[in-house]
This record gives C-alpha cells, structure tokens and sequence, in this order.
C-alpha cells in the first residue's frame, strides 16, 4: 500500500503545475477575476486526477458511458465536428474540404457538400450558428486553414445548403504549413461577434457576422512565441479564452485597451493546447 501511495505521488509531482497570472493586478476587473478561478479548479483537480485509482477513491464504479452509433465518414481524417444542441444532428469535415451532415437517430447521412476551401488547405473548426436575430434558418459556419470563415445557410436541407457569405477572417498562413495551421473559431450570439484565430497570425480577430466588419484585434504579448491552437468564448460576458501551442491558456477581455486585453494566463503544460473550454458561472 505504501508503495502504491509512493508512485501515486511521484505521479502527481510529475505533472506541470496550473499557474495564474493577472495581467493588471492592481485593476483586477471580471476577466481577471473569473480566470484566477478557473486556475485555482484546474490547480485542485490535478493531484485528484493523478492519484485516481491509487487512492481512496479507487473501488468506485466509474461511469457508464454507451456508444450510441457510428457513422462513417468515407475520408481518412475527420477534422472538425458540430453538434447540434437540441436536434439529432451531427456535422462532420473530412481531410480536406467535405462536409456532411449527419441524422443520429437514423444512421443516416442527410448530405455532403464542398466547402470550396483551397487545395492544400483543410476545414478545420465547424460552428452551429442557432440565434434566430441573425438568421431565419439553420446555419453553419466553417473555418479553414487558409483563414477564411464560410458561413452556409440551411446547410441540412434536402435542396442542399446555400453561401450566405465568405470572408478572410485571419491572415493566410505560408503555403508550406497551409494544413498544419488550423483556423479556430468562437461563437457568442447575444453580440453576433465571431472570434477567429489561428491561420498565420497568433491575433484573435473579433468580427461583426451581421456586416462582415472587424470590431477589434487582441493580440498577446510579444514575448509570447506560441500560435493559437484553440479558442472559447464565455456566452454570458465578452471574455474569451485562448489556447497556445507554447502550453498557455490566455484570458481576453475585448473591453480593455489593447496594451491590457490579456486579463489572465494560465500555464497548462508543456505542448500545444488543443481544446478550451469556458463553463458558464453557478447562477
């Protein structure tokens, strides 16, 4: 038992230690406020995970997790997905420019359709955009590596989906890692602000949907080498969270001057960050 407690402890010691850091300390401010909170579950969550099975908690029954279907893709990467929140309805982007649409319930595929993204390059974030103040009908919006944002609308119907509008959401990478520089996207609908990242720039790009305007660009500070490798957005506040392929999560408040927009910094590891995620706050 001791031995067992010994590893579990070296195994918790070994893993990278969640720091926070407020940009502005002495204005402190929601972003700031909220972030350090977040840090501070991450921080408390990690000796748990790490001893998981070495510790008391060990003859617990984990949980019952069912599949409930695949659906083959016919393509050799799947690289972004959506689902959507109330129907049975999955979308799905292959290696390249494909993207199909999927009914869970019935196993069956409902459409596929060609982004029209550049060869060389591939879709790499997928975003339901469910907000009836925008749109009357069920829209999509695809990001891909070249940094350009296609938004579709009725992208399930049987008449197939239709270009509402296409932009250059993000500066457009080198050919040479035209694949390898993946577009992220954040959706916040009460502002129909789309926030992408990513391409060949490591700025987050703030963009009014309705009139395919720019509302501002954040960027982090430029003693920061890493590129953005994911992105979030807080649905109830204009915060937005960042993941770096330096290992940092960064926390962005647009309505602070530009010089002060990153409000918090967490350090998660060592490698990119591949998903972030924003939980909204106990009402």
């Amino acid at each position: 038992a001791s031995a067992a407690a010994a590893a579990a402890a070296a195994a918790a010691a070994a893993l990278p230690t969640p720091q926070t850091r407020t940009a502005n300390p002495g204005a402190g401010g929601p972003g700031a406020a909220h972030f350090a909170q977040v840090g501070t579950l991450v921080a408390d969550m990690l000796p748990e995970a790490a001893l998981a099975g070495g510790g008391a908690g060990a003859g617990a029954a984990p949980p019952v997790i069912e599949q409930h279907c695949t659906l083959e893709n016919a393509s050799a990467r799947c690289s972004a997905l959506a689902l959507h929140a109330s129907l049975p309805l999955v979308v799905a982007a292959s290696a390249r420019e494909d993207i199909s649409v999927w009914d869970t319930a019935r196993r069956a595929r409902l459409l596929t359709f060609a982004n029209g993204n550049p060869a060389g390059s591939r879709v790499s974030a997928l975003l339901l955009l469910s907000d009836s103040a925008f749109v009357n009908a069920e829209t999509l919006a695809a990001g891909s590596s070249e940094g350009c944002v296609r938004i579709w609308r009725s992208y399930a119907a049987a008449d197939g989906p239709h270009l509402l509008s296409a932009w250059q959401a993000s500066a457009a990478p080198a050919e040479v890692s035209l694949r390898d520089s993946p577009l992220s996207l954040a959706w916040q609908p009460a502002r129909a602000t789309l926030t992408a990242a990513g391409g060949g720039s490591g700025d987050l790009c703030l963009w009014d949907v309705r009139h395919e305007a720019l509302v501002c660009r954040l960027s982090a500070p430029a003693v920061s080498a890493g590129q953005v490798t994911s992105l979030a957005a807080d649905a109830a506040s204009p915060l937005l969270a960042a993941g770096y392929s330096d290992g940092c999560v960064r926390s962005f408040d647009p309505r602070a001057p530009p010089a002060a927009a990153v409000v918090a910094q967490l350090v998660v590891g060592r490698g990119a960050v591949s998903a972030v995620s924003i939980q909204p706050a106990a009402p």
